[in-house]
Parts: structure tokens; sequence; C-alpha cells
């Protein structure tokens, strides 16, 4: 990494050399860094050694650079290097903590696009299920007008979303469920009472829980997907199974690549 052209100026460089200390022959480290409304949190995983003199010097970048958090992840274990503050993130009126590396869409200008439309087709539906719904990015907004059934696989998702629904005194329409999409997604006899599922899969799409979707009775599915190839794949299981796809709104978040974002729309016709 030389450079970061989205991040504020000297911080890429300054990132690079304090993690050029860290690296281990022959090692790589993936970084995560979110920008949360309480600052920003930096994940650092792999092999990293981390002696007292490293784990200052991690603790002083967090210091200059005002970082909100620096954890690092090996082998499995999450170690708090430096917890200057609690991140959060805002939901509508709702705070969520966000965990280490958590799941967020990538700008908030495209969550607000997916959002806009999430809440203008969900008008009217008084029963919603929020499938993989990380830490409440579309189901603590939503609360604004419908119940909600968030389910997500994620344990470190499903109880940030529990301390925010738990923490808000006026969020008593969202109920939780910590369940692999994957292994075992909603069944159709499942998705029956809600009035519309959203569903935001990571890029792999979720073709198991699409199946399910098009043997559902469910009046209308809003998908959001990072990947127009398994959207594609996932949108023809729903309409071979009686919908129709009436709207697709392109979010263009994913700035310097080429990926892009969208948001879809299904009714059930048949």
């Amino acid at each position: 990494m030389s450079h970061c052209p989205s991040g504020t100026g000297g911080f890429a460089e300054a990132l690079r050399a304090v993690l050029g200390d860290l690296l281990t022959l022959r090692a790589g480290l993936d970084i995560t860094l979110t920008d949360s409304d309480s600052g920003i949190d930096l994940l650092i995983s792999g092999r990293v050694s981390l002696d007292l003199a490293r784990r200052e010097a991690l603790a002083i970048f967090a210091e200059s650079h005002d970082l909100a958090s620096v954890h690092v992840l090996d082998d499995g274990f999450l170690d708090p290097v430096s917890v200057r503050r609690a991140p959060k993130m805002r939901f509508g009126e709702v705070e969520a903590p966000l965990p280490p590396g958590g799941f967020v869409q990538a700008t908030k200008e495209g969550e607000m696009a997916l959002l806009e439309a999430i809440l203008e087709w969900t008008a009217g539906v008084t029963h919603c299920a929020d499938l993989f719904a990380g830490i409440g990015t579309f189901s603590l907004p939503l609360v604004r007008h419908s119940t909600v059934h968030a389910v997500e696989g994620a344990r470190s998702a499903v109880e940030a979303l529990r301390k925010a629904v738990h923490g808000t005194q006026s969020l008593k329409q969202v109920t939780l469920d910590h369940r692999d999409l994957f292994r075992r997604p909603l069944a159709a006899h499942e998705l029956n009472r809600f009035g519309s599922v959203i569903i935001d899969p990571p890029r792999a799409g979720a073709a198991a829980q699409m199946t399910e979707l098009a043997r559902s009775a469910v009046p209308a599915v809003i998908a959001v997907s990072c990947n127009p190839n398994t959207f594609a794949r996932d949108a023809r299981l729903l309409v071979d199974g009686g919908y129709d796809l009436v709207c697709v709104r392109p979010v263009d978040q994913f700035l310097w690549s080429p990926h892009v974002e969208l948001v879809a729309r299904f009714l059930k016709t048949a």
C-alpha cells in the first residue's frame, strides 16, 4: 500500500510505516478501516508478533491520529490493543456498537441511497424480515413503520444489534435470530408471515435462501447485492418461482473500483 485515494492526507503513509514493523517474514496482513460515527476502527488481521514496543507504537499511532480503536486478530484471538472510544454507527435514530471489522455499507451516501429505496418499497408493510441483517443497517430504520425480524449469522453482529435494540426503549418491534442462512435458510412456511423480505447477502449471494423465497408466498422481496453476477443467478430463482423483477437501482458506492451495488424489487405475481 503506497497511498489511499479515499483517505485523509498522510494517514496511509503513517499506517504503512507502523505496519511494516509488524510483518513477519513472508507474512501478509489484512487491514480493515471503518470510519465509525465515533472515529476510525482499525482491525489488523494476520500473523503478528506484538511485543511491548510494537504494542506501544500502535497505541501512539492511535493517539496521534485520533483513532477510536485498534484491534489485532491473530489465529482467532482478538487483541484490543487500543480502545480510546467504543466504535458506534448510527442507523436512523439508533446507535449500534460496531464490532471490530464489522460489516457496514461502503459509504454513508451509498447506505442512504439503498435505505431510501427500501423505505419507499416497504411503505405500508407492517411486518418485514431482514436477512443477513448485520448490525442493523436496514432493520433499525425500518422500525419507523414496521415490525422487523432480523436474521444474521455472525454472532458479534447479532450481539451488537441486540445491544442497540435493548439500549433504546422505543424499539420493541425488533426480534432477533442468530442463524446461518447458508446452512439453514428460512423455509418457505417460515417466510409466509412477512409482508416483505429484505435480503443483503455477501458477494457469494444466497442461492439456498432465494430458493426458499421463491417457494414462499411473500408478496415482495427486496434484494441488495454487491455482485451483479450472483444477483442475476439468484434473481432467476425468484423469477422462476413466480416473482416479477419490477425495479433495479444501481448505487455506485465503491469509489476507484469497477464494482457496483444494487437494490432490486421483486413482486409475487404467480
